[in-house]
């Protein structure tokens, strides 16, 4: 019945997103027009629920989908042209492909920022006008100090096809991961005609790693002779090249390792250890996580398209129409990088920027078509227009870190940075010989080199010290100059160069794309409990106490949910609360007081959680009146930790709260409490 339900899902998704993919592509080559034209309906509804909520969309879907079975039919001449046959293979290819590792990794858990990703979503199921209520600080506050816009979007496909917020975060990482990799896949193929070359670097842009990820297996030498040891050895592969500089560099067990990162010249064992994350797109497949940089990919790759199509003159010459839809959305992608990944957005003012450096060059005293400037300026100010109401709540919260100089104790270890980034270095020296074809290339060019320096020489501040003082802007600007290099720099370069260019593009891609071995180890060789289990929260009802817990939760009336503390982020805390779509008292401490700029309030509220569940806080039930509690879990995690507390904690609160239990083994209770004077 779940496969059922799955397969009608991704039906109704299929219908509705070949409808807007055959209107947009009256201006725009199919593969854009799907993602253009899901920006045109997203866009607009989320600058409109600024001023009023829509609520739940549960009841439109039949007339949304009846209205695009219309208009495939209106259309069907254009649905069996080559070019949307191909686009929408490419893309329900790479979906299948992205969805794949959902099926193998369904859980929605402490891993990683899952739980923060589900939280997001969920802060926008309810409907209500933006920003909405805090799910994990119930109360007068609002989710107002994150650039959510992906996550709005996954709840708007979840408040249409009212599915669970942890199956709308597995069904929209995959589409994302589609729109990424069909975009990449047809800019690049504006450039590289031969299917074999074409297939090659779209697994690496899709499915590759970086730069360490084919020197690993000479570095990190792990056993591995057990089905269990083959799925930790591609498990460590993964995170070893994400997470090499200051983690793994220190696992190093081979002669050859531990002369090229310990004893060689080129490395300064003076530098402090440093965490500096370099994070892919095969990455997030693996992790599961539904984090903005994934957001950004999918603004770059759409830039990147529609400025290989002006700039190549592919197949037909675009009309005056197409070239000004396309500029538009090239301009206007900098500004959503505000609602989506604002840490992308100099990057990608920077490459719309010199998008129109070269076209206006390019068209000077020559039969090109003109630089369609107005149409360039309409697109960045109907954009800023549309995320104004985002901006007006979002800015006075936002985290403006400041720009400092990297000390030099805190710099790459040279080996680190030829280790990660030796793609660009070989890619680079090639665009810039080959480059007077395509001027262009050494614009993008410029753009990667500048990105690298930049990110060499300074960071943001934003709270973190030590290990992790530059973590955030080498996470954030490295993992972006990766997919450039290989859409707009390996692509025409190969197009463009000689056998020899041709053949250093192919090997270079073909050492990323070693990344498929860890991947078919890991699907070969791990045990996933949960398969399949798209809702996400089969890890959480593996515990058949637990599982009913959150059924009931699930199906109580909306009321604030107490959960008790295990620490400041990166644990159970709200499970059972987000994926009962109820808001709490508070969620990750951690992560709130972050990005609330430390607000005094939030660490004390996590103590006083922590008295409340020990039984030692007083005056509890004017406490929970204070904060309008409704429910409280008391699950097995709270057991673990104060052994026969729910029998004390009754004590205290039993007046006004009565204990539903689902589980009674003497003294040891598991269950929810419930106040007794809101009961329906």
């Amino acid at each position: 019945m779940t496969l059922i339900y799955l397969a009608l899902s991704l039906l109704l998704i299929v219908v509705n997103l070949a409808a807007i993919t055959v209107l947009a592509a009256r201006w725009l080559p199919p593969a854009p027009a799907k993602a253009v034209g899901l920006l045109l309906v997203t866009v607009p509804l989320f600058a409109i629920e600024h001023w009023v909520g829509l609520g739940s969309l549960n009841g439109l879907w039949p007339i949304v989908t009846a209205a695009s079975s219309w208009i495939l039919w209106r259309e069907r001449a254009r649905l069996q042209q080559r070019s949307f046959l191909l686009a929408e293979t490419v893309f329900w290819a790479i979906f299948v492909y992205a969805l794949l590792w959902r099926f193998f990794i369904p859980n929605i858990d402490s891993t990683s920022e899952h739980l923060a990703n589900l939280y997001f979503i969920a802060n926008y199921l309810p409907g209500d006008r933006l920003p909405p209520a805090d799910l994990w600080l119930a109360g007068p506050f609002k989710f107002d100090f994150y650039y959510g816009f992906q996550h709005y979007v996954a709840a708007l496909m979840a408040r249409l096809l009212d599915l669970s917020p942890g199956l709308a975060m597995n069904i929209a990482q995959p589409l994302l991961i589609a729109f990424i990799g069909s975009l990449g896949a047809f800019a690049i193929g504006l450039f590289v005609k031969p299917w074999a070359p074409r297939l090659v670097l779209v697994m690496a842009l899709v499915a590759g790693g970086n730069g360490l990820t084919p020197l690993l297996q000479f570095f990190l030498n792990e056993p591995a002779s057990t089905a269990a040891q083959q799925a930790d050895k591609a498990l460590t592969q993964y995170w070893a090249a994400t997470r090499f500089s200051g983690v793994y560099d220190e696992r190093v067990n081979t002669r050859e390792g531990i002369y090229f990162f310990e004893t060689s010249p080129i490395n300064d064992r003076a530098l402090q250890k440093s965490d500096l994350p370099y994070e892919g797109i095969a990455f997030y497949s693996f992790l599961g996580d539904y984090h903005p940089p994934l957001g950004g990919f999918a603004l770059l790759m759409l830039a990147l398209a529609l400025i290989a199509w002006l700039l190549t003159g592919a197949a037909e010459a675009p009309s005056a129409r197409s070239r000004e839809w396309a500029t538009g959305v090239i301009a206007a992608t900098p500004i959503l990088c505000i609602i989506t990944n604002v840490w992308s957005l100099p990057l990608q003012g920077l490459l719309a920027a010199s998008f129109a450096a070269a076209a206006l060059w390019q068209s000077r005293g020559s039969p090109n078509p003109p630089f369609e400037w107005r149409a360039f300026l309409v697109g960045g100010f109907a954009s800023l227009a549309l995320v104004y109401p985002f901006l007006s709540a979002f800015a006075p919260q936002a985290l403006a870190p400041e720009l400092k100089a990297v000390p030099i104790e805190a710099a790459t270890r040279l080996s680190v940075w030829l280790g990660l980034h030796w793609p660009a270095l070989v890619l680079g020296s090639l665009a810039l010989w080959v480059g007077r074809k395509l001027p262009w290339l050494w614009w993008v060019t410029a753009l990667i080199a500048a990105v690298l320096v930049f990110s060499e020489l300074y960071y943001f501040d934003d709270g973190n010290v030590g290990a992790y003082l530059r973590f955030n802007t080498t996470i954030k600007f490295w993992s972006w100059t990766l997919p450039l290099l290989l859409v707009a720099v390996a692509a025409p370069v190969f197009a463009l160069g000689g056998r020899a260019a041709k053949a250093i593009v192919m090997l270079v891609a073909l050492a990323l794309c070693s990344n498929l071995v860890n991947a078919g180890r890991y699907l070969w060789f791990v045990e996933s409990a949960n398969f399949g289990r798209l809702a996400g929260d089969g890890w959480l009802r593996a515990d058949r106490v637990h599982g009913e817990m959150l059924s009931w939760l699930r199906n109580a009336p909306r009321g604030v949910v107490l959960e008790g503390m295990n620490g400041g982020a990166y644990n159970n805390t709200s499970a059972f609360s987000l994926f009962a779509e109820k808001p709490m008292v508070l969620g990750w401490p951690a992560h709130e007081a972050l990005w609330r700029r430390g607000q005094p309030g939030i660490w004390p509220l996590h103590d006083q959680i922590q008295l409340f569940y020990s039984g030692s806080l007083p005056d509890s039930l004017g406490w929970l009146r204070q904060r309008d509690v409704r429910y409280i879990v008391w699950s097995r995690w709270d057991e673990a930790r104060h052994p026969g507390g729910a029998l004390r904690l009754n004590a205290n609160i039993g007046a006004d709260y009565e204990f539903r239990a689902f589980e009674i083994l003497g003294e040891r209770q598991i269950g929810i409490w419930e106040r007794r004077s809101v009961k329906d």
